[in-house]
């Protein structure tokens, strides 16, 4: 029996294949087949990769959420994969963004909340203009941290104009409200002498 080769056959059943059309009538020993082999014709698992030419599975062949995460190689999944504002901040892992992530400039008064910069983020050699002078009369800066301010600046006093001898703070004694706040105090000095603290507002 002459073999009549059809487009429609794979290499395991093509002859099975071309006796059955042909004792259906589908097809006479001189012509291909005149109906293609359908859906019903091919076997389960039957199309292998190697049966697939480079590049024929296009798009349209790929179901919606087909290709899952596994099917996916290592760094398969670069820049240009990833659309312009696609990572939210719901798909960034705790610590992922990195100081050397950040460029020059990126963290301003609005990136940082209220009350974030504690004393250990300042550093050190604060200019005074920087300084809120209604702040230590409003709470703001505890008695014992004016007291250390205070005590600085009296320790680099060494005359006062007119004294007959250099002088210079020995102790304050400062007074607060119930909030806190300085309200006054007493400053004493190596001569023994005394004057008020004062505390005025803005």
């Amino acid at each position: 029996m002459a073999y009549v080769p059809f487009k429609y056959r794979d290499a395991s059943s093509s002859e099975r294949l071309w006796l059955e059309h042909l004792e259906k009538g589908l097809i006479d020993a001189n012509e291909e087949a005149l109906e293609p082999v359908g859906t019903d014709r091919i076997e389960d698992g039957a199309v292998t990769t190697d049966k697939l030419a480079d590049q024929s599975v296009s798009t349209g062949k790929i179901a919606n959420d087909a290709v899952t995460n596994a099917k996916l190689s290592p760094s398969a999944v670069n820049t240009l994969q990833i659309a312009d504002d696609a990572v939210t901040s719901a798909k960034l892992a705790a610590g992922s963004v990195t100081s050397s992530k950040l460029s020059n400039g990126a963290i301003n008064n609005a990136q940082i909340g209220d009350g974030a910069v504690t004393n250990v983020k300042v550093a050190a050699g604060i200019d005074d203009a920087k300084i809120d002078v209604e702040d230590f009369a409003g709470g703001g800066i505890s008695a014992g941290t004016l007291d250390t301010v205070i005590n600085g600046i009296g320790t680099r006093i060494t005359t006062l104009e007119g004294a007959p001898a250099p002088i210079h703070v020995t102790a304050i004694d400062l007074t607060v409200d119930t909030n806190g706040a300085v309200t006054g105090g007493t400053a004493t000095m190596s001569d023994s002498s005394t004057f008020a603290i004062t505390v005025t507002t803005a």
